[in-house]
């Protein structure tokens, strides 16, 4: 999508930057709008780290579905107890 972009930085914010257009009318007129249209930008602190090089994003059927796997750091391990 070209009105639609997404930042991963520091690890762990994840921002959302576009903008949104307002439908075109070919026959008729519109009596009410329920919907805001123009610039956008939220930003969100993830509560883990992000592996930025697996990152998915897909828009299907109106809906923008992003992945967003925990990076290996944050993870939970497990330990090995020595006796």
């Amino acid at each position: 999508m070209q009105d639609l972009e997404i930042f991963v930085t520091g690890h762990n914010q994840f921002t959302l930057k576009g903008e949104r257009k307002p439908p075109t009318l070919a026959n008729g007129v519109q009596h009410r709008q329920e919907r805001a249209f123009g610039k956008f930008m939220r930003t969100l602190t993830l509560p883990f780290a992000v592996n930025e090089e697996a990152i998915d994003a897909r828009f299907e059927n109106g809906v923008l579905k992003v992945r967003l796997p925990k990076h290996e750091a944050a993870r939970p391990r497990k330990i090995e107890i020595k006796a």
